[in-house]
């Protein structure tokens, strides 16, 4: 990806999951990633202790890539090394202009980042969203760089308007739950309904785009918790998740 160019590996301040900072310099460029073990590996206190360890799922690669797509996630890589046929990484490039949940200024910006986020935790399945895991980018729009996908084999969220427009399971205490509390059901559907229209491509949506590094991976020998068929059910959850909220707005 970057030929000849200098590497620098930087300590990860924060966060559960064992991880490193990683500063590419390429033709006077610099490029940041934040690369970090998938969700089961462990976390950074218990990482050497390989009963504590669960193979990958396939999910969580998918949910980072669909992301991404939708453009509220970062670019992402799934990279591995060849000192390990068990463990694979999870490599997103610095999103422009990040500002975390709690450094922004403007209450409507705030209010739209905690309500997309919260209706794509539904939609996705997705945890640990917190206050440094999502905020704006460049281009103030909702961005969110870190999360998990639950352990579960069912998606889909079978009151999933009633539960966006009148419940608020976004974690635990903090500020960003704290701000979608004061958010009533109107203005929650007010907020989300263009993106939910810009997020129009989840219907086209197909698992090929993990089909390049999925085919890698499992050529290197790596071994995952799911299957392919795991993931297809994954997706059909997440499109009938999003249907339904599609249709609120018919």
């Amino acid at each position: 990806m970057y030929p000849n160019s200098k590497i620098e590996f930087n300590q990860k301040t924060g966060g559960t999951r064992t991880g490193i900072v990683v500063v590419i310099t390429y033709e006077n460029e610099k490029a940041t990633y934040y690369m970090k073990t998938y969700h089961h590996a462990g976390s950074s206190m218990s990482i050497q202790n390989m009963a504590g360890r669960k193979t990958p799922d396939l999910r969580e690669m998918f949910a980072y890539r669909f992301l991404e797509v939708i453009g509220v996630g970062p670019t992402v890589y799934f990279p591995y090394y060849d000192g390990s046929k068990f463990i694979h990484y999870i490599a997103t490039k610095e999103v422009m202009q990040f500002t975390m949940f709690n450094d922004i200024k403007d209450l409507g910006l705030k209010k739209k980042v905690v309500v997309e986020s919260y209706l794509l935790s539904l939609l996705i399945g997705v945890r640990d969203l917190n206050e440094g895991n999502i905020g704006s980018n460049e281009d103030s729009t909702v961005s969110i760089i870190d999360f998990y996908v639950t352990d579960k084999d069912n998606f889909v969220e079978p009151d999933i308007i009633n539960t966006f427009k009148n419940k608020s399971r976004f974690g635990g205490e903090g500020t960003a739950a704290d701000v979608l509390v004061e958010i009533g059901p109107e203005e929650r559907m007010s907020i989300v309904k263009d993106a939910v229209t810009q997020w129009s491509m989840i219907k086209e949506m197909t698992t090929d785009i993990i089909d390049q590094e999925k085919t890698e991976l499992k050529a290197h020998g790596i071994e995952f918790g799911t299957v392919t068929n795991d993931v297809e059910s994954y997706l059909r959850d997440i499109k009938l998740n999003y249907e339904t909220i599609c249709s609120a707005f018919e």
